[in-house]
């Protein structure tokens, strides 16, 4: 099942753009604009009682963009945003049960993760794809780089 929280924080990314280029099958293209601010409250709603469609899919499902065989439908939420322009920081969510693994499941955002917690899972999670894994080493040299080491979750 893919986490409900994603909803609202890609739509409010799509909605500060004000227009999603949804992409055709001709090296991702930009294609027609949707204009999110318009349809926001239609699209959260079907999304939040469809949760575990791809964002993709909410826009083929209500008519938005066409389904264009082996492209629109199962492109991932997280890829389609990255497609879009934006940063992995911004979209990659972490699901966690809290320091000591009782607490009720919640997903954060990877920008809003301390460093001990992405450092944490880079040290322990093997399991996990090592794109995945470059995804949070990459966040690690960023905040160095920018000097941003004192986030807080």
């Amino acid at each position: 099942m893919r986490p409900t929280e994603r909803i609202k924080i890609y739509l409010d990314l799509l909605r500060e753009r004000a227009k999603v280029l949804p992409l055709n099958d001709d090296l991702m293209k930009p294609t027609t604009d949707i204009d999110v601010d318009e349809l926001y409250d239609e699209l959260e709603k079907v999304w939040l009682e469809n949760p575990d469609w791809r964002f993709t899919q909410l826009c083929v499902n209500t008519g938005l963009i066409p389904n264009i065989p082996g492209m629109w439908y199962y492109t991932e939420d997280r890829e389609f945003m990255f497609n879009l322009g934006f940063p992995m920081r911004e979209i990659t969510l972490w699901g966690t049960y809290g320091k000591k693994g009782n607490e009720p499941l919640k997903h954060i955002l990877l920008k809003n993760m301390t460093n001990e917690h992405i450092q944490a899972i880079i040290d322990t999670q093997k399991q996990l794809k090592p794109e995945t894994l470059k995804v949070f080493s990459d966040e690690l040299e960023f905040r160095k780089e920018k000097n941003e080491l004192n986030i807080h979750e």
